[in-house]
């Protein structure tokens, strides 16, 4: 699901529930409840990420705040619930 984020450039939860919300659950048989509170955490990680990059919570102290390296896994993929990752995966795939 990050991945549809980042290439449709929308990080709002109504947003990506537009988007993903009916491939989540019916990849994963999850119910409404589960597949909603998953792209909510997905939101809610782009929304933390970028309050980080603008507090200059990211890079040495003194420098100017740069966003993480792309290369890296999301802040999503990264000690989040197995529902998270695996809906990440589905929209991957």
């Amino acid at each position: 699901m990050a991945q549809v984020a980042r290439d449709l450039g929308c990080y709002r939860n109504y947003d990506m529930r537009r988007h993903t919300y009916h491939g989540i659950k019916t990849s994963y048989g999850l119910g409404a409840q589960a597949a909603q509170h998953v792209i909510k955490k997905v939101a809610d990680a782009y929304t933390t990420l970028r309050a980080n990059i603008k507090a200059g919570n990211y890079g040495r102290p003194g420098q100017q705040a740069s966003p993480p390296n792309r290369d890296q896994p999301d802040p999503v993929s990264v000690g989040r619930g197995a529902a998270v990752r695996r809906a990440d995966a589905v929209v991957a795939a």
